[in-house]
């Protein structure tokens, strides 16, 4: 572990490839992620449909492919290999991978949650986004705090909790031992004009935090998030 070298993990509610102003544009989601050059990334609001005339859109395997990255994809709901949740690209070998429903009302929610090797070190990879409903989202709050204390490995949370850094959800999460790798005064949405903090990254007492920014792009209604971090006890590779 004490070799591992600095990781950067990215969160970004895509809007289904849709810009802040605009048509969809997978292109312009490839190059604001392209630009951050990330190890681990994790969408929200990404879709997988047919086109007219029948074109499928496949948006995990598409990204992966411009990016050069593994995709995977876990669907909150859908139909035949239509759907629509939320997905991970990673730059390093996947170990272990489940889509996990969370509770609440309306729009079904879901927990992506991967085990990757870093440089000989497993990590563990949560991705999600919770409802717009007050009392969902507590209870998918609830329900990923107890998933975050189910194991020791070293965690990062990612996702959109469309929730405030003062609220009851996310105080769940801090208390399960997640603290923010992304100062939470930084604000995420609207991308055009930023007003709220919705999207988290926040990892576990394993990580050093060096850096934790919210890069300027209008490829999406949200703002990406992005951080560099290392595991305790390791010296950051040169660059």
């Amino acid at each position: 572990m004490s070799g591992a070298p600095r990781l950067r993990v990215v969160t970004y509610n895509i809007h289904g490839g849709r810009p802040a102003r605009g048509r969809v544009d997978l292109q312009a989601t490839a190059a604001a992620l392209s630009a951050l050059q990330a190890d681990l990334v994790a969408l929200q609001e990404v879709h997988r449909f047919l086109l007219p005339p029948g074109v499928f859109q496949d948006q995990p395997r598409l990204l992966g492919k411009l990016l050069g990255l593994e995709a995977r994809f876990g669907r909150c709901f859908g139909h035949g290999p239509c759907g629509y949740g939320n997905a991970l690209l990673l730059r390093v070998p996947l170990l272990r991978l489940e889509c996990l429903p969370l509770p609440g009302r309306g729009e079904p929610r879901a927990l992506l949650e991967a085990e990757v090797d870093w440089h000989g070190s497993p990590v563990r990879f949560l991705n999600s986004h919770f409802s717009l409903e007050a009392e969902s989202r507590k209870l998918q709050a609830r329900r990923v705090a107890e998933r975050v204390g189910t194991g020791s490995l070293p965690l990062i949370l990612a996702g959109d909790l469309n929730a405030a850094p003062d609220s009851d959800e996310v105080r769940l999460l801090e208390a399960a031992g997640l603290r923010h790798a992304v100062p939470t005064e930084l604000l995420s949405a609207p991308a055009c004009e930023p007003r709220w903090r919705i999207d988290y990254l926040m990892v576990s007492r394993h990580f050093h935090v060096e850096r934790g920014f919210v890069p300027a792009t209008e490829a999406s209604d949200h703002l990406p998030l992005a951080a560099d971090i290392l595991l305790s006890g390791a010296r950051a590779k040169r660059f």
